[in-house]
């Protein structure tokens, strides 16, 4: 397990959080976030001002990189131009002294889960940059460290992720990666850390993070988001009501809810255009559809009600679709519905 307390480096502030033995956390932001400073203070490269770095009950902030259970993989190649892709993973091995026969299994099997295999002899310096980047990946976890740190992935993110949650899952090793890639992102971490600015803004699963945003940036950079500005009309058992367009709402309350909301404040409802539908009874909110997209198995819409477009993707119809200029309802699915607070003006 790892504890961060704190942590103060570089552009980072305040950082804290636990991830658990073999739990995959992925920091996930926009560049220039503080994402690999992140990764580079809990491997040891980067100086700590503040706050504290524990490791299954050890202390590690100011320890230096070697003397540290964790293994960085950097998005830069970090291979070694003059060695064989085989002997560049081993290189850590034997550096430890391991016997000749635990360096030679562990890089063979390795070589083979990265899919390598058929260039273990070849000089890591012929391979493309994803190759490399995958005997960087290969090395690092065949010293099994407790903690394995992975940078942005070169090549396709959720691919090159979900390769090291492979990885690490193998070696009961705890998984902390930093992308860009939201798909990446939702689709490999047992939680997903939203960084932002050198401040985590939210953690949480993965689809708490996509139905329940922390922030607006948060909602809007995960995936397409309708914000509407509403207002809150009630707080009931397990829902809060606020009221937009004119219309009474009922949206389920989470733990952040009722204890942020207080009756006539000001907040935004997060619809993912997933969470409209174009209905037929007099409860929708009336509208008129303005563009249209077919997907296959969905269709895309543009409403626009009361002057404000509303993003829509809904199921096939059987090859129904509405055409542009088709006077329209639409429909609220209530458990997709999430509020977040208004933002102000510091």
């Amino acid at each position: 397990m790892i504890v961060v307390e704190q942590l103060a480096a570089g552009a980072l502030r305040d950082i804290s959080f636990t991830v658990a033995t073999g739990e995959t956390l992925v920091v996930l932001g926009p560049a220039a976030a503080g994402k690999t400073t992140l990764l580079r203070a809990l491997a040891g490269f980067e100086p700590v001002q503040l706050g504290r770095i524990v490791i299954d009950g050890e202390p590690v902030t100011v320890a230096p990189p070697g003397r540290r259970p964790t293994a960085f993989v950097a998005s830069e190649d970090s291979t070694f131009s003059h060695l064989t892709v085989l002997e560049n993973i081993a290189f850590g091995l034997r550096v430890r002294g391991e016997p000749d026969d635990v360096v030679r299994e562990r890089a063979e099997d390795l070589v083979a889960r990265v899919g390598l295999a058929a260039v273990a002899s070849h000089p890591a310096s012929q391979l493309t940059d994803e190759g490399r980047w995958r005997v960087a990946l290969a090395r690092a976890v065949a010293v099994e460290p407790k903690v394995l740190l992975v940078d942005e992935p070169v090549g396709d993110p959720a691919v090159g992720l979900a390769l090291a949650r492979g990885l690490a899952n193998r070696i009961e090793a705890s998984l902390i990666a930093a992308t860009r890639d939201r798909t990446a992102a939702l689709s490999t971490g047992d939680r997903v850390a939203f960084l932002r600015s050198g401040r985590i803004e939210q953690i949480d699963g993965p689809a708490e993070i996509f139905y329940r945003p922390a922030t607006p940036f948060v909602a809007a950079y995960v995936a397409r988001a309708n914000l509407l500005e509403c207002t809150v009309d009630g707080i009931g058992a397990g829902v809060v009501l606020v009221r937009v367009f004119d219309r009474r709402i009922a949206v389920p309350a989470d733990r952040r809810l009722n204890a942020e909301y207080a009756l006539g404040e000001r907040a935004l409802l997060v619809a993912r255009p997933e969470a409209l539908r174009i209905v037929h009874d007099a409860e929708g909110l009336p509208g008129v559809v303005k563009q249209t997209a077919f997907l296959g198995a969905t269709v895309a819409y543009e409403v626009e009600v009361e002057g404000l477009s509303l993003s829509i993707v809904a199921p096939d119809s059987r090859g129904r679709i509405y055409p542009v200029g088709t006077e329209a309802r639409v429909g609220l699915i209530q458990e997709a519905l999430s509020l977040i607070p208004y933002p102000t003006v510091a």
